[in-house]
């Protein structure tokens, strides 16, 4: 689920259910939830993207919501149109 931070942080405050958020902007979560920091970089995010989906997969958690990632640039809109197609559903 990609998400921006207010309904990000909307969606931890309602779940009871263990959520495993990809963010950077957040410092820290509180329990049952899982914090996985992502680089402020387009270079670094790109890089640790897939790292980090894997980790967060692995945990097994309710959910894994993404913080919508900033657009400005090419590798960033290059990122959040990654992040929007994969995490979209075909109904």
């Amino acid at each position: 689920m990609l998400l921006d931070i207010a309904a990000l942080n909307q969606t931890l405050l309602q779940s009871r259910q263990p959520i495993v958020v990809l963010s950077i902007t957040l410092a820290n979560i509180g329990s049952p939830h899982t914090l996985i920091r992502m680089p402020a970089d387009p270079t670094g995010y790109a890089a640790r993207l897939y790292a980090a989906l894997h980790e967060a997969d692995n945990l097994r958690p309710s959910l894994i919501a993404i913080e919508r990632p900033p657009t400005a640039g090419a590798v960033w809109e290059a990122i959040a149109d990654r992040l929007t197609r994969a995490t979209s559903r075909a109904d």
